[in-house]
C-alpha cells in the first residue's frame, strides 16, 4: 500500500479472482440494462468494496503492530514531596515532556540561574535527553536557556536542572510547579570517529559563518 492510499500489486493480483455472475435480466429491477452493463456495474462496486475492506485491514494491522512494539522504559526518580512535578506531555502527540520548577526562583536580568526540576533519571545506554526552552517564555518574557539545548547523558544520576537566562530588563519570578522547559528523549545513532588525512570535496567547502550572505 502506498502513502497516498493507492493500491499496489497485491490488489491488482486480486482482480482476476473476482468472479461475478450477471443477475436475472427478467427481473424488473434490472429492466432495460444489458448483462454487459450489469457485469461492469457489479464488478466496479465489488472491486471498490474489496479495496476498502483490504485498506481497513491494512490500517488495523499497522495499528496492531505499533501497539505491539516494546516501548523503551526510562526510570524517573522523584525527589521527596515532588511527585506533582513528574515530567508529562501536555498532549499525547507532543514531542517533549514539560519540566516544572521544584522551588521558587527569581531570575535576575542578564544572568543565568539554575532552576531544579525535582527528579533524577536513568537513561538507557544509547539515549540522551535534550532540555529545550519553551517558546511561550521566550516570546512573552525573554526567557531562554543558556546552554540550549542542554544534554543529559545516560550515566548522569543527579537531579535534573535547567539553566535559565533572563534576557529581559526586569526580574522574573518562577514559582514552584511552573513549567520552565521541555525535555525530548532522543535515540543516538551508533557511529565511530576515524582519523583521515583527506576529506571529499563538496559544493560548500569551507564556507560558513554567513558566507552565503543575507539573501
Amino acid at each position: 500500500w502506498n502513502e497516498d492510499g493507492s493500491c499496489s500489486s497485491a490488489l491488482i493480483c486480486l482482480r482476476p479472482c473476482l468472479v461475478l455472475h450477471p443477475p436475472d435480466a427478467n427481473n424488473p429491477v434490472f429492466a432495460g440494462l444489458t448483462n454487459h452493463n450489469l457485469c461492469g456495474m457489479f464488478y466496479t462496486l465489488t472491486e471498490m468494496f474489496v479495496y476498502k475492506l483490504l485498506l481497513w485491514f491494512h490500517k488495523i494491522w499497522n495499528i496492531g503492530i505499533k501497539r505491539g512494539e516494546k516501548m523503551t522504559e526510562i526510570k524517573i526518580n522523584m525527589l521527596e514531596n515532588c511527585d506533582d512535578l513528574f515530567p508529562a506531555k501536555a498532549h499525547e502527540d507532543d514531542a517533549a515532556y514539560d519540566l516544572r520548577a521544584r522551588e521558587n526562583v527569581v531570575l535576575i536580568p542578564q544572568r543565568s540561574t539554575l532552576v531544579p526540576a525535582g527528579f533524577k533519571m536513568e537513561l538507557p545506554v544509547g539515549f540522551e535527553a535534550q532540555i529545550r526552552p519553551r517558546s511561550g517564555l521566550a516570546l512573552k518574557h525573554d526567557l531562554m536557556l543558556t546552554n540550549s539545548p542542554g544534554t543529559i547523558d545516560a550515566g548522569y544520576r543527579g537531579e535534573v536542572g535547567v539553566v535559565m537566562y533572563n534576557a529581559g530588563k526586569e526580574n522574573f519570578e518562577i514559582k514552584r510547579g511552573d513549567r520552565i522547559a521541555q525535555m525530548v528523549i532522543c535515540k543516538l545513532p551508533e557511529v565511530k570517529l576515524v582519523q583521515s588525512e583527506e576529506l571529499s570535496d563538496s559544493g560548500r567547502g569551507a564556507g560558513g559563518f554567513g558566507s552565503t550572505g543575507k539573501k
